[in-house]
């Protein structure tokens, strides 16, 4: 028996792999706790569908991913490893590298104050490269973003002399996941596929009994600026199904009998069930909400969640 234990419990094949996986530049962020197993993973065409679903969630589920914007620019942060000398000068190593990133994207106000609700959270990250490359780590056989520390700093003003980004900030909360745990999956996707959703909101403008009028809107950091969404979806929103409800957590359900476009206005004309809608109490809360973003973007309304409103009877 050999008197050594570099074979058994060190050793590790060293031949390299021809065209092997590297890192290339980062290209898009992409948070939130998704999780893809095996059968996700199984072929590309899957997996690639698999990621553009979790897109696709309401805001809230916990399998959703939230895509940053396309990165502009590259600061490796990078905490270099701790070395220390012995009294006779052997050097050793005393702490492992902590890998920390800075990049610019470009974002305006509105999408400013979204992207600082992840503002130092520890967030799960899939990262895609320029080499077609999303680099994530194993979680037993399922294949996840891995754990960092985000920050994010909102632009400043222009100077004159500089271009202003905003600063997204990560540093990894397990350096074990850069290297020992790192698994890349080489996507048919691009910066241009992974693109998060705008905020709608649905807005009551008036009513007449059990019919409302129901603009939908995406607010922006403009004073009274909000987008109308109207001329690009109207139609194909009025065609799709909604639901109200009513009572503890909007749980009960109440009856609609129509949505239908209203040109003249730009609005939904929603109209509730007449014998329901009468048999409410005054000051009864009502929630109207639209269908969810699935059912919006297979309908042609890309990229957009629609918020629901809550309507008081009169």
């Amino acid at each position: 028996m050999a008197i050594t234990l570099c074979g058994t419990q060190v050793g590790a094949n060293t031949g390299p792999i021809p065209c092997d996986f590297t890192r290339g530049l980062p290209k898009v962020l992409m948070l939130g706790s998704a999780s893809f197993s095996s059968s996700d993973y199984a072929d590309v065409a899957t997996m690639d569908a698999a990621i553009l679903s979790k897109l696709k969630l309401p805001t809230g589920s916990s399998q959703k991913l939230y895509p940053f914007p396309a990165i502009q620019g590259t600061t490796d942060q990078t905490e270099a490893a701790k070395f220390g000398n012995s009294g006779y000068g052997l050097r050793y190593k005393m702490a492992a590298s902590v890998p920390a990133y800075e990049f610019q994207v470009i974002a305006g106000s509105t999408l400013e104050k979204k992207l600082l609700a992840f503002d130092g959270t520890n967030s799960p990250l899939l990262i895609l490269d320029d080499k077609g490359q999303i680099w994530g780590a194993m979680n037993g056989t399922n294949y996840e973003g891995s754990v960092w520390q985000v920050s994010v700093e909102p632009h400043a003003y222009a100077d004159g002399q500089n271009p202003k980004f905003t600063l997204i900030n990560i540093s990894l909360v397990n350096a074990d996941d850069f290297v020992r745990n790192a698994y890349a999956y080489k996507t048919g996707l691009n910066s241009s596929s992974l693109r998060g959703l705008k905020d709608g909101q649905l807005v009551e403008l008036s009513h007449s009994t059990n019919v409302y009028k129901i603009k939908v809107k995406i607010p922006v950091s403009g004073l009274n600026q909000d987008l109308d969404v109207w001329d690009d979806y109207g139609a194909l929103i009025a065609a799709l199904t909604f639901s109200a409800g009513t009572g503890a957590n909007y749980g009960t359900s109440l009856a609609i009998t129509s949505v239908a476009a209203d040109n003249t206005l730009k609005a939904l004309t929603v109209t509730f069930d007449s014998s329901a809608f009468t048999a409410l109490a005054s000051l009864t809360k009502i929630r109207l909400s639209s269908p969810l973003p699935a059912v919006l973007d297979a309908a042609g309304v890309t990229q957009l969640e629609i918020a629901p409103v809550i309507i008081t009877k009169p």
